[in-house]
């Protein structure tokens, strides 16, 4: 029995200058892990003010973070503010476009909000792989890949005529002499997990059971709550009532850090932030601040 990878999605251009920066300065702390995921949850569409109210968000953050980390959050924070700053600026849209014309053609990245979508999309993709991926240093993994099971792709048909094919995963990782997979789906906002990513993850466990592979993980991870991530597959479990349910993992932000073997400096914070989340107890200035951006004076 072997499982293979084969990437299938596009290399963005600004990688390493906007988004590994800020990835590297979150993996840092549990903290910041949680304040990343939020800003990129709530802060989802570009307006004329988005730089001003990322700065106030950033700010507002400071509240959660403990001395030992201030330092460390200031570089953070610039990170994160010259990552949103330099996604809606039109030199980096002529950036893109130097780069990879067809890219920036087919993905309207002409476009201040739709760069920002994408490479928001982007920075939570490389976050969460950054969290996973230390667990395969022994091993091989990919992203935004298909993946086969002895040579067999997995993939799903869907809409009318079975016309669409559903195929790629943001993760999977595979260690042969353990025999232990992980297969991943990353998204910032739980509408963004469709009845097609439910249908390709009930393909791959079927694949995975067919061929006797019972060691492995499958989740979903997002940068909104883990609560509102399970209404949603929720949802789609409704709709689906001739299908067989499966059951797979679900990270919100308040279990993210769980996701990984990382060193944590703060688990104690994240541990009742997480029972503060569960109880309905959060702040949700970041959601006012999106809304008005006028939060702090």
């Amino acid at each position: 029995m072997k499982i293979t990878f084969k990437r299938k999605d596009n290399d963005y251009p600004g990688y390493k200058e906007y988004i590994k920066p800020v990835v590297d300065q979150a993996f840092f702390s549990d903290t910041f892990i949680e304040i990343l995921c939020e800003i990129l949850n709530v802060f989802n569409e570009y307006s004329n003010d988005i730089c001003y109210k990322i700065l106030k968000a950033l700010k507002l953050g400071e509240f959660k973070v403990n001395e030992k980390e201030k330092d460390a959050y200031k570089s953070f924070s610039n990170s994160l503010y010259s990552f949103y700053y330099n996604v809606v600026s039109d030199d980096f849209g002529k950036f893109i476009f130097s780069k990879n014309q067809d890219l920036y053609n087919k993905n309207s990245l002409k476009f201040e909000d739709r760069r920002l979508q994408r490479y928001r999309g982007l920075l939570f993709e490389a976050l969460v792989t950054k969290i996973v991926s230390i667990r395969f240093e022994e091993g091989e993994f990919e992203t935004g890949c298909k993946v086969y099971i002895n040579s067999n792709m997995i993939l799903i048909h869907y809409g009318e005529g079975n016309a669409k094919h559903k195929e790629t995963f943001d993760f999977a990782g595979w260690k042969e002499k353990e025999k232990y997979g992980e297969f991943h789906e990353f998204k910032i906002n739980p509408s963004r997990f469709t009845k097609e990513n439910y249908q390709l993850f009930a393909e791959l466990i079927r694949q995975l059971n067919i061929n006797n592979v019972s060691n492995y993980l499958v989740s979903v991870a997002c940068a909104d709550f883990t609560t509102n991530m399970k209404e949603c597959i929720k949802s789609i479990e409704e709709t689906m009532e001739d299908t067989e349910k499966i059951k797979f993992e679900v990270y919100g932000r308040d279990k993210l850090a769980s996701l990984g073997s990382k060193c944590a400096p703060n688990k104690s914070y994240l541990l009742q932030m997480s029972n503060d989340y569960s109880e309905g107890k959060y702040d949700t200035a970041f959601e006012e601040l999106a809304e008005e951006g006028t939060i702090l004076s």
